[in-house]
Parts: structure tokens; C-alpha cells; sequence
């Protein structure tokens, strides 16, 4: 069975609450405190009712592996923004795998031109995988989002699909 990604659904609940309740996914993500129930069906009907956005699991070899959003859909300007993370028990390589295959739906079936991120800025591992992805550095927002009594800086990333085979995958 090969990776795919699948279309995000609400029988995916408990999962996706986990996995966002994850110290390691916490930890690098802009609103990090505990997720409850009730938010967590509040943000997934807002996302399966959506049609600025599109969400999907990752899965590999028929287990889910993780979830890719893509949000923000402006057809009209071809771009949108992506967030991501990874089920605790995901093996090494995963994020690379479901990435690339949410790449090619953006800029593939989505026709969008421009995919765009916002990485807190000591959260290394997912800056270099955005650049191992094509990705290139637009700006840093200094001092820009506040966790735990300190600010942080925010990278701001982007990928278009002119460049859209250019990768550092090895």
C-alpha cells in the first residue's frame, strides 16, 4: 500500500485531538496549551464546513501518520497557507513524505501558485525541512508572537509552483 492523502474527516476525531494535545506538537506551535473536546469540535466542523481551506491525513502503508491543512485557499491570488504535524508515533521521515504529496495537490488539482508558512523561529527542525521542501525565506517578524513570558521571532517561508520540482531531498 503507498502514502496518500485523504480528505480529512469526522470520524478522524479522536485522533487528531491527540495528536494535537502532543507535548511534540505542542511545543512548536503558535497556541500551545491543552486543546479540550469541545474546542476540538468546534475548530473540526469549522474546517469540514470550510471552503477556504483543506485538510487531510497523511497515511502510509494504510495507518494514519499525520495531518496537513491547507488554509487561507485564495483562488483568485492562486495561494494559501499550510500548517502541519505529525502523530506521535509517526516514523522518521513521515512529515517529508506527507509534505511532498500535499505540494503536489496544492499545485496540482488546487491550481494554486504560492504555498506560504509561518515557523516560530526556534523551531529549527521544521525550518530546515520547509528549505529540504524548496522553500525560501521571505522575512522574519521579529519579537512577533508571544509564548510562556517571552516573544518570538516568526520566519515566513513560501514555495510557488514555478519552483515546484526544486527540492533538497535526499
Amino acid at each position: 500500500m503507498a502514502d496518500q492523502l485523504r480528505k480529512l474527516r469526522a470520524s478522524d476525531k479522536a485522533n487528531l485531538l491527540a495528536w494535537r494535545n502532543a507535548p511534540f506538537v505542542r511545543q512548536n506551535v503558535f497556541h500551545q496549551s491543552l486543546i479540550t473536546p469541545e474546542e476540538h469540535d468546534k475548530w473540526l466542523s469549522s474546517v469540514l464546513d470550510s471552503d477556504d481551506c483543506c485538510y487531510f491525513v497523511f497515511e502510509a502503508d494504510g495507518v494514519d501518520c499525520g495531518v496537513v491543512g491547507l488554509s487561507s485557499i485564495k483562488p483568485v491570488h492562486g495561494r494559501c497557507e499550510w500548517g502541519f504535524y505529525t502523530a506521535p508515533t509517526a516514523p522518521k521521515g513521515t512529515a517529508t513524505r506527507m509534505l511532498s504529496l500535499a505540494l503536489a495537490q496544492a499545485f496540482g488539482p488546487l491550481g494554486l501558485r504560492k504555498v506560504w508558512a509561518e515557523v516560530l523561529g526556534y523551531n529549527a527542525a521544521s525550518l530546515r525541512l520547509h528549505e529540504k521542501l524548496g522553500f525560501v525565506r521571505e522575512g522574519c517578524l521579529r519579537q512577533h508572537h508571544f509564548i510562556n513570558g517571552t516573544f518570538h521571532d516568526v520566519i515566513l517561508l513560501a514555495k510557488f509552483s514555478d519552483d515546484a520540482g526544486k527540492t533538497d531531498l535526499s
